[in-house]
C-alpha cells in the first residue's frame, strides 16, 4: 500500500504508545528487531490500518548519543508491505534434572 512519509510519521511514530485513536483507523501493534549493529538496531514497526497489518522500518539508537531514525532511506511516498501473523512452534533441548 502507498503511504505518505509525513502521514506515517504523524499517525504511527508520533501518536503515542497506543497509536492514533481517531475512529480506530491506525493501531500500533509491536516493534520487531531485525538486525543489530554497533550503534543501532534495525526495527520494523507493525501497525494496523483499516483491518490490514503493515510494517515500516526504523533504527533504534543504542546509546544516549544515537537518536532513533525513522524511515531511513525511505522515499516520500513509500510502498509499505503487508504483514500477517504466523504462529511457530520451537523445540529446544533441556538437561534432565
Amino acid at each position: 500500500m502507498l503511504f505518505k512519509k509525513s502521514w506515517l510519521m504523524t499517525n504511527v511514530f508520533d501518536s503515542g504508545d497506543d497509536g492514533l485513536e481517531e475512529e480506530g483507523v491506525v493501531k500500533y501493534i509491536t516493534d520487531i528487531p531485525e538486525a543489530e549493529h554497533r550503534w543501532y538496531v534495525e526495527m520494523t514497526a507493525i501497525f494496523q490500518y483499516k483491518g490490514a497489518f503493515y510494517g515500516i522500518p526504523w533504527h533504534k539508537g543504542l546509546t544516549e548519543n544515537q537518536e532513533n531514525e525513522y524511515l531511513p532511506g525511505v522515499s516520500d511516498h513509500p510502498v509499505i508491505p503487508e504483514y500477517h501473523e504466523v504462529e511457530k512452534v520451537v523445540k529446544v533441548w533441556e538437561p534432565i534434572k
